[in-house]
């Protein structure tokens, strides 16, 4: 796992699909993959 703030960046800089997942009213999760930018402080969903 990444652990400096470069290797971080180098990491979410990558073209990589994150995963948003959250809990529904019924305890079940819910998980889509999702694109992201990362342009060196914020994640951009789309």
């Amino acid at each position: 796992m990444p652990k400096t703030k470069n290797e971080i960046d180098a990491l979410l800089t990558k073209p990589n699909v994150a995963v948003l997942a959250v809990t529904g009213p019924n305890g079940a999760p819910h998980a889509v993959p999702t694109w992201y930018d990362y342009p060196g402080r914020y994640h951009c969903l789309p």
